[in-house]
């Protein structure tokens, strides 16, 4: 078992990079740091290129979910979680029972969840 961090909307259930609202837009794009936002996350290595995952198609039932809290940190500052969280985003840690671990972020499933706890709170 493996204790990850994952931020998604439940709206659609889907993280930062594809959640969208009830119109269809993306709700990271109203984020108020977006391009700061945005530019960072580009010099990280996408799934299919991460070490550890390094295969292409990431298969359309695995998800993109942080390897702790710190990791979470490094890649969205506590002032954009904040918002994140204030936009309906959850930050929910999630107990799996497998998945993929890359450099840089994990790959999981959903039927692979043992447990979910949503630690939001502790953002904002």
């Amino acid at each position: 078992m493996k204790s990850i961090i994952r931020v998604e909307h439940p709206f659609d259930n889907k993280g930062i990079w594809r959640a969208k609202d009830e119109d269809g837009e993306y709700r990271i794009d109203s984020l108020s740091t977006y391009n700061n936002f945005s530019n960072r996350h580009s010099k990280f290595q996408p799934p299919q290129s991460d070490m550890g995952i390094s295969r292409c198609p990431i298969q359309n039932e695995e998800f993109c979910a942080f390897k702790s809290i710190d990791s979470l940190q490094i890649w969205i500052t506590p002032s954009e979680l904040k918002e994140v969280v204030s936009m309906g985003f959850k930050v929910l840690l999630l107990d799996v029972s497998e998945c993929v671990e890359g450099e840089y972020q994990i790959l999981y499933r959903k039927d692979k969840v043992i447990q979910t706890k949503d630690i939001s709170n502790l953002f904002i």
